[in-house]
């Protein structure tokens, strides 16, 4: 479903309003029930996926392609916004704090960010050209000891997590107010102090010195021919806001007198902007000279001039700041255009999706628009569904892919829990960065591709062709005749993918390469992998006694199929799933104050004071790691994982979780904040190798006069009610009389509550407690016809039965019925019938 929004060129009030309330309707809700409308989130690339997949009936072309939505945030380093946190951190600090940060933005499922390195004529780099930042060290000039490069850092490791760095300058400003340090002597404004002007409290570099628009495209060039970045970047600031001066005019008659005698025409207004206009037509030009790749962004005030569109009023960006933006974008010298659209979806004057429309009227080139959302202002003001509703009604426009959010320290502090609305919401499924095929639209050749199957875990192995330079994988895996899309950075040669012996494998693999523009390239050949499903013999016929599900069940299964796991764990376990891992660090309960200490009677206090309880959880993926806390029933998104706590028993000191890709779930599955009821489990898929004998552990041994079909159907009903599963717990359960019941599809995992690792096991079940009572010989036999039946179905050998008691500390399948597997009288009977033909 795509989630449409237009809007008619002029938009009245009423209309407007209307547009909110659905907006916030559609977006605003916070519950157990999903938070979003089904949004898909493909934007197709000018060169269609379709055109380039392999002769394959398998194939389905629209589930091949990428998500492409550029996702980025803004990281501030001038007066310490964002990065560091403040000035002269230690070296060990910053680099923390920076992976923190791009830990952050890849689990929230972003592509990109833009790094401030130029905050005013200094560098948060090693520059020849000019000063370490104070930013940085707490005194301009001063290098950080021991010595690193932050730009470097910063890019390796947003490359390693397959995020975008755009580097962002600022052309003019030389000095702000938040820099207490003495200013170096290797400063612009000490080595050519007619450069700087003082404004306010701002040091200003002039932009109508020929000299000075030279120096900022050196610097620029300087960092794009030594860096690896992706992206050029410069916010809204070319001449000052006339505030920093009291409204003062900017000072620079000498400049301008110099204009006047080489023979401009202009007057003084066009004179300023035409000296940015200037800048950023050649900047456009010599950037794609040194490297043709990195892409030139900028990210204008929100409003071109007052009266465009009709009815907007607001600061003239035009007339003040001297930037024509719009001239830019028509003319197509940049690569995105990012407008700082910081304007509420019903503000009067400036609407946000009226804003957005006008300027992408404007977008000639058909370059990438990007809106700036000012996400910050969740912090102190805002609703979180009001970034939300930008985000949808941004992709509503046909030629807007993505946004820019300001800033990370939104994300970093988490105001509303806005992080985890954005990872259930607008970024829950992962997306790869647009192309920019006007730069190059060459694409790559398809990968060499190898799978390697080593049974707890399997692995593919890639490299690119033809000197292709690969900045992303595109990895298509089939799983229950579904493709899902994932995205890894190029530094992966190698991709291992963990689960245990029972862990679904996929049946098919596809993947292609991305270069440095976007683009692309052809897709791999199929590797049809060998699979536990395909040694599966259905010709087996079933023991005459079986009974099949649909014959006996009052009720359908729930929940949801997904590529999914659920597992029992124990304080410093890990679940280890595919590329994801989770370690439970600890299980906690919060122990009130008693209540005479709160002032509530005796009588009171059971009823006014709760006992919470809550685990703490170690994520990691792809280099990545975090820390959180969840309550049972909380689920989230991470980093393409969707994680649910489902429960907690303090007593056993057990949590039981359950981990799906995001993308094998349908979009409402994927937005839930909770993990709900029976009807919101997920069914965990699995390939058998092992048969695992249990009992069902009722409180009272099965009496011959009970009704086995009563029983079952309660036990469907009691796990839904009470445990939350989706089906009952066992694949097969037998009665007294022998009788074979089809219970949970065998084709997904079953339940227990030890610890356990259930997937991978077909567990057959004798109804009935057999600590207390006797198996008899129909059900021994039966337990015999069943395993003999799934030996040859899934070509295992008898060496494959266990107990449950084998596999953990239970005293399942009950001390009467482990004798017949300790004796060996089960497996006798196996081999028996295996050999008979039976």
């Amino acid at each position: 479903m795509i989630l449409t929004f237009s809007y008619p060129k002029k938009v009245t009030p009423n209309l407007l309003m209307a547009a909110m309330v659905i907006l916030l309707v559609a977006f605003g809700c916070r519950s157990s029930k999903p938070i979003v409308e089904p949004v898909e989130e493909t934007i197709p690339s000018s060169k269609e996926t379709i055109s380039k997949i392999p002769d394959s009936s398998t194939l389905d072309a629209e589930s091949l392609k990428p998500n492409r939505e550029f996702r980025a945030v803004w990281v501030a380093t001038v007066a310490n916004i964002d990065w560091p946190s403040e000035p002269g951190l230690t070296v060990h600090d910053q680099k923390e704090e920076m992976i923190d940060i791009l830990d952050r933005a890849a689990a929230l499922n972003f592509n990109a960010l833009i790094f401030q390195v130029r905050p005013a004529a200094d560098a948060l780099y090693p520059s020849p050209l000019e000063p370490w930042s104070y930013y940085l060290t707490g005194k301009m000039g001063q290098p950080p000891l021991p010595a690193y490069d932050p730009l470097e850092f910063a890019v390796t490791e947003a490359h390693k997590r397959g995020l975008e760095l755009h580097a962002w300058f600022n052309p003019y400003r030389a000095g702000h107010p938040s820099d207490k340090s003495k200013i170096s002597p290797d400063h612009i404004s000490n080595i050519q102090p007619d450069w700087v002007h003082q404004y306010g409290d701002y040091l200003w570099l002039d932009p109508g010195i020929p000299e000075v628009r030279q120096h900022t495209i050196d610097v620029i060039l300087d960092v794009v021919k030594r860096y690896d970045i992706d992206g050029v970047h410069f916010d809204d600031y070319f001449y000052p806001y006339p505030s920093y001066a009291d409204g003062a005019d900017f000072p620079d008659d000498k400049s301008w007198q110099k204009a006047l005698e080489n023979g401009t025409k202009l007057s003084r207004k066009d004179w300023r902007r035409s000296n940015v206009d200037t800048l950023m037509k050649e900047l456009s030009e010599e950037i794609k000279q040194v490297k043709k790749h990195v892409k030139f962004g900028i990210s204008p005030f929100g409003i071109w001039r007052p009266g465009y569109p009709e009815k907007t009023t607001g600061f003239d960006a035009y007339n003040e700041l001297y930037a024509d933006a719009r001239l830019w974008l028509k003319e197509g010298w940049v690569d995105y255009f990012t407008p700082q659209i910081y304007y509420r979806m019903d503000q009067v004057g400036q609407p946000f999706p009226i804003m957005l429309d006008w300027w992408v009227e404007q977008n000639d080139h058909n370059r990438h628009i990007w809106p700036g959302l000012y996400t910050s202002r969740i912090r102190t003001s805002w609703p979180a569904n009001e970034i939300t509703g930008q985000l949808y009604t941004s992709r509503a426009f046909p030629n807007v892919t993505g946004a820019v959010h300001f800033s990370m320290k939104a994300f970093m502090e988490n105001p509303d829990d806005f992080n985890q609305i954005i990872a259930a919401g607008p970024n829950a499924y992962p997306s790869l960065v647009p192309a920019s095929t006007w730069i190059s639209d060459q694409e790559p050749a398809a990968p060499s591709v190898s799978f390697y199957d080593y049974n707890s875990y399997w692995s593919i192995k890639l490299e690119p062709q033809n000197g292709d330079d690969i900045r992303w994988w595109v990895v298509r895996t089939k799983f229950n005749d579904q493709w899902e899309v994932e995205y890894y950075s190029a530094s992966h040669s190698e991709i291992e993918f963990f689960g245990w012996e029972g862990m679904k494998r996929p049946s098919e693999i596809i993947v292609s390469g991305v270069n440095r523009t976007g683009v692309e390239g052809e897709l791999s050949e199929p590797i049809k992998t060998a699979t536990y499903e395909a040694a599966r013999l259905d010709s087996i016929e079933l023991p005459k006694n079986f009974i099949k599900r649909e014959d006996w069940a009052d009720k359908e299964p729930l929940g949801y199929d997904a590529n999914a796991i659920r597992r029992n764990l124990t304080h410093g376990d890990t679940l280890q799933f595919r590329d994801f891992s989770l370690i439970l660090s600890r299980m906690l309960k919060s122990t009130p104050y008693p209540g005479h200490f709160m002032g509530i009677s005796s009588e009171e206090e059971t009823d006014s004071t709760d006992i919470h309880e809550s685990v703490t959880v170690q994520l990691y993926r792809n280099g990545v790691s975090e820390q959180f806390l969840l309550q049972p029933g909380e689920a989230m998104n991470w980093y393409g994982y969707h994680i649910g706590l489902i429960e907690t028993n303090f007593d056993s000191g057990i949590a039981q979780f359950e981990v799906a890709t995001v993308t094998s779930l349908p979009v409402d599955r994927a937005s839930a904040l909770s993990t709900g009821s029976a009807e919101y489990r997920l069914r965990v898929p699995h390939a058998i190798n092992k048969i695992t004998l249990h009992h069902s552990g009722s409180a009272e041994p099965l009496d011959p006069e009970d009704d086995p079909v009563q029983i079952l159907n309660n036990l469907f009903e009691w796990g839904a009610e009470d445990r939350n599963w989706w089906d009952l717990p066992y694949h097969y359960l037998i009665d007294l009389s022998g009788n074979i019941y089809e219970g949970r599809d065998a084709n997904y995992a079953g339940e227990t509550n030890t610890t356990y690792d259930p997937r991978g096991h077909l567990l057959i079940s004798v109804m009935g407690n057999y600590n207390q009572q006797e198996p008899t010989e129909a059900q021994i036999d039966a337990i015999a016809q069943m395993m003999a039946h799934a030996i040859q179905q899934y070509g295992l050998s008898v060496d494959d039965i266990y107990g449950h008691g084998d596999w953990a500390e239970t005293s399942c399948p009950g001390d009467h019925l482990q004798e017949y597997l300790n004796n060996g009288v089960i497996k006798d009977k196996v081999k028996t019938l295996i050999s008979s033909g039976n």
